[in-house]
């Protein structure tokens, strides 16, 4: 037997159940690949894994992730919605469910009409995220305040960074750079730590 799989995380296996008395006939232990170019020292792995495994991010092709490529429009749309319906399966209360399908209809109309050329920068991602990720906009401790934002940007980075989380640049203490274009690591880094450090008000991945 010949199998094309994707796997969800790196202790997958295959096995074969005898469905008549729920005896274990065999298993097999599949092989998992980190993506290519992906070095065991690199400094955002854990982030960039993460978030492949729970189809948040997503391939460029053949196993490439490409994480120093600039985040183009389209794919900032797609890992938006995918975070989503991550969100929508999850055990959440019906108010937030509906704000969810509202976000998602307005999500898929901009995906349509989106570049898949055109790279969006730090800032244009923030905005992004928490227009349709921060789903309770509730008052947040401000811990953490960069000098190239005023009061009200430092407030919404405060989702995502703070005196504890922050890039992992010479400039991450001090500056968070909103003009830069954002690469496909950095928005994988963002969204992890959304789903892992604010499980109240975020995502939170299983």
């Amino acid at each position: 037997m010949i199998y094309d799989y994707k796997t969800l995380n790196k202790n997958a296996k295959f096995e074969i159940i005898n469905t008549y008395n729920s005896s274990n006939l065999a298993n097999k232990t599949v092989k998992v690949n980190n993506p290519k170019w992906l070095a065991t020292s690199y400094e955002y792995k854990t982030e960039v894994l993460t978030t492949l495994e729970q189809w948040i991010t997503s391939w460029i092709s053949k196993w490439y992730f490409l994480e120093n490529r600039e985040l183009t429009e389209y794919d900032a749309y797609t890992w938006i919605e995918n975070s989503l319906n991550e969100l929508k399966v999850q055990n959440i209360d019906q108010s937030t469910k509906n704000t969810i399908t509202t976000n998602l209809k307005e999500i898929d109309s901009k995906q349509k009409s989106a570049s898949k050329y055109n790279t969006i920068t730090r800032w244009q991602f923030l905005a992004l995220t928490y227009k349709y990720l921060i789903i309770n906009q509730s008052n947040v401790e401000l811990t953490k305040t960069y000098k190239d934002l005023n009061e009200d940007e430092n407030k919404i980075v405060n989702y995502i960074f703070n005196k504890n989380i922050t890039w992992k640049d010479q400039f991450g203490d001090s500056y968070f750079q909103p003009k830069l274009k954002i690469t496909r690591w950095e928005w994988a880094y963002m969204l992890s730590n959304i789903f892992n450090n604010y499980t109240n008000n975020f995502l939170t991945l299983k």
